[in-house]
């Protein structure tokens, strides 16, 4: 995930928030049609950051699958490494739980 999509789905959740904080000064104040036009900028950019967070989302699972595939293949190719190293991480493991 890039640091730009970041930056965009964060400035999009701050449009929501202060959206959102419009709306309830705009329903205290009980102004009539502007609650209407800030309730409609409120929806749309809520929907811009699901929008953006459907991308994050993407972003992170095209990541995450490449990196299962890597391992996948690291597993396949050094088969008595992976074994060492799951061993190794299991003894861990074991010592710490034994600890408690």
């Amino acid at each position: 995930m890039s640091e730009e999509s970041i930056h965009s789905f964060l400035s999009e959740l701050r449009k929501v928030v202060s959206d959102a904080e419009a709306l309830l000064e705009a329903n205290t104040a009980d102004v009539g049609d502007q609650v209407h036009s800030v309730r409609d900028k409120l929806i749309a950019s809520m929907h811009d950051a699901q929008q953006a967070m459907q991308r994050i989302q993407a972003q992170l699972s095209t990541q995450a699958s490449k990196a299962t595939d890597n391992a996948n293949q690291y597993v396949h190719e050094n088969p008595w490494t992976s074994i060492g190293l799951a061993g190794a991480a299991g003894l861990l493991v074991g010592l710490l739980l034994r600890r408690r």
